[in-house]
């Protein structure tokens, strides 16, 4: 998540192919880590550690919801 927040553009979010990169990234490692990070203690972190406005940060909280609801069904189903 730091070496995301760091090097992505905060104005954009994960829209650039590296930052969306740098983002899966998180995504899966969370899945496999299997971290139980909930959607608030995310955007606190993002806001309070990260530097990102709100909106920004709450567009990546939906991603991440989104993100890793395929990810915990492809493991049921396999």
């Amino acid at each position: 998540m730091q070496r995301f927040s760091i090097l992505a553009n905060h104005g954009t979010g994960s829209a650039h192919p590296l930052d969306r990169e740098r983002w899966f990234a998180f995504l899966l490692q969370c899945h496999q880590d299997r971290c139980e990070l909930d959607t608030d203690m995310l955007q606190r972190w993002l806001m309070e550690h990260g530097g990102w406005t709100f909106e920004r940060a709450s567009d990546l909280v939906i991603e991440y919801e989104f993100g890793r609801s395929p990810l915990k069904f492809a493991e049921r189903n396999v």
